[in-house]
């Protein structure tokens, strides 16, 4: 082969490549809005009859240089905010990352966060994991998403 044959044919992988990155790319940017909408209804429903009222709404999240949509929500409990919000895609370790912060005026400090990992490749758990904890040198504390461990981490909101 021709180094001239070669380098066209090292051309054309490159673009199938980069073609096929494009595509992977936006297969995730769509099951991660899909997956973050469902995960927001559901913890609405789980105030549905409560004092709490719900506004949900989306933010634009920057991946490089794309652009897209995810959904948001933001509790409120009297004096008392609960906001999910999307933070991006790719991280170290992660697909999708969600930051949950609480505002307590009452309490001190009265800003408590945590995050929720769509795809937390560190934890193997399945589906969407809650992260906390994670200062200096301590580890990130790593436990399951569901209706049990979401209300004990969001006790400041009650």
């Amino acid at each position: 082969m021709s180094a001239k044959d070669a380098f066209f044919q090292k051309l054309e992988t490159n673009a199938n490549a980069q073609k096929e990155g494009e595509k992977a790319f936006k297969r995730d940017v769509l099951a991660f809005q899909e997956d973050t909408k469902a995960l927001i209804l559901e913890i609405k429903g789980w105030f549905e009859g409560t004092p709490v009222t719900a506004s949900a709404s989306t933010t634009l999240v920057t991946e490089n240089t794309d652009r897209f949509e995810v959904s948001n929500i933001t509790f409120k409990n009297g004096d008392k905010t609960l906001k999910i919000i999307p933070e991006g895609l790719y991280y170290f370790g992660m697909k999708g990352g969600l930051e949950v912060t609480i505002y307590n005026p009452s309490r001190a400090p009265s800003t408590y966060k945590f995050n929720l990992h769509w795809k937390d490749g560190i934890s193997k758990l399945p589906g969407w994991v809650i992260v906390s904890g994670g200062v200096g040198n301590a580890p990130a504390q790593r436990i399951e998403f569901n209706q049990e461990n979401f209300f004990k981490m969001i006790t400041t909101f009650a």
